[in-house]
């Protein structure tokens, strides 16, 4: 949805979706990058061949809801505007040609499974995943303990570690484990810029602007699920991100221009 409001122009969307299939692969990639084996991992192949439906649970893209939005607001202040509409030249230049934009984008996370170490139980290429034995919620917590009972304080995907680690068994020949049964970490960023406009003396069509941008700029930690380790076999860092998501690590960044319109 985008609409006008006066001096406003703002936008929102939000797309619910589920994708579920047998595996996950990206478009037109090859099974075996650089066509051998030893240059990378297999992609997109079914677990067992005789059961295609095994491994059938949400794809490994599946985004279930996703929201986007945007505004760009003139301020009401300066000549012509609601407030200080008669200001002189000099006011008009502290006061008007202001604007506010801004961005906000979440999304829950993408479906993960737990690892299964290394052991291909059902097909030669693949490891397949371990398998769940009773329920287990992922629940991000900033200060958790470790997934071998120890004590301390670290992030993870999980409020008690220990508990689902404990839940996990290896994948026994001729089954394919517990396919995307978790979800990963969610996501949310919130980008503003304010502007400010100078006419020109000598002609009015022509303006200088000052922005000033602020890149997530509540500074919120979204943590990403490419380097969380799901292998229970390895319980101390069993849940634990080890990386933060989004532009350059997902820090609060600053940048300043200056706009010459003519």
């Amino acid at each position: 949805m985008r609409k006008t409001t006066g001096s406003v122009v703002y936008g929102v969307n939000y797309v619910y979706s589920k994708g579920i299939d047998n595996t996950s692969g990206a478009e037109n990639q090859d099974n075996v990058p650089n066509g051998n084996l030893t240059n990378g991992t297999l992609n997109g192949l079914i677990q067992n061949p005789f059961d295609l439906r095994a491994n059938r649970a949400p794809s490994d893209f599946d985004l279930r809801h996703n929201v986007n939005g945007f505004w760009l607001a003139d301020l009401p202040f300066g000549t012509g505007k609601k407030f200080g509409n008669t200001s002189g030249r000099l006011k008009d230049a502290l006061i008007g040609g202001w604007q506010w934009s801004g961005t906000l984008r979440f999304h829950t996370g993408f479906p993960l499974g737990a690892g299964n170490g290394f052991n291909f139980p059902t097909n030669f290429f693949l490891t397949s995943a371990g398998t769940l034995q009773g329920s287990a919620k992922t629940s991000l917590s900033r200060c958790a303990g470790l997934g071998d009972g120890s004590s301390g304080c670290f992030p993870n995907l999980f409020s008690d570690p220990a508990s689902v680690v404990n839940s996990l068994a290896p994948t026994l020949p001729g089954a394919d484990g517990s396919r995307n049964i978790f979800r990963g970490p969610a996501y949310f960023a919130t980008d503003m810029g304010v502007y400010k406009s100078f006419k020109m003396p000598w002609k009015e069509s022509q303006r200088l602007q000052f922005r000033v941008t602020v890149f997530n700029v509540f500074n919120t930690v979204n943590f990403s699920d490419q380097f969380l380790s799901l292998d229970p076999t390895s319980p101390s860092t069993f849940g634990q991100p080890t990386s933060t998501a989004g532009p350059r690590g997902g820090a609060r960044e600053m940048e300043f221009a200056i706009r010459f319109e003519f």
